[in-house]
């Protein structure tokens, strides 16, 4: 039984379509999971390094700091 135009046509494209709904899927879940790392990301942040940097380095080292001094070491 030989292939017609049809029918190669047809199979090529449902399996191009199916790839791209693949790829489609994949991108929307990395970008979903992206999300949540940035979450994580940016809890640790705050539980962790915003105290340190609040602590001893705002002081001099802000926005509302008259004189801005360099010399941390």
């Amino acid at each position: 039984m030989g292939r017609t135009f049809l029918t190669v046509f047809l199979r090529t494209t449902w399996k191009i379509s199916a790839l791209g709904a693949a790829l489609a899927t994949a991108g929307a879940l990395g970008q979903a999971g992206a999300a949540v790392a940035d979450a994580a990301g940016i809890a640790f942040f705050e539980k962790n390094i915003r105290p340190v940097l609040a602590n001893n380095c705002y002081q001099c080292h802000s926005a509302e700091a008259r004189i801005s001094r360099g010399s941390c070491f």
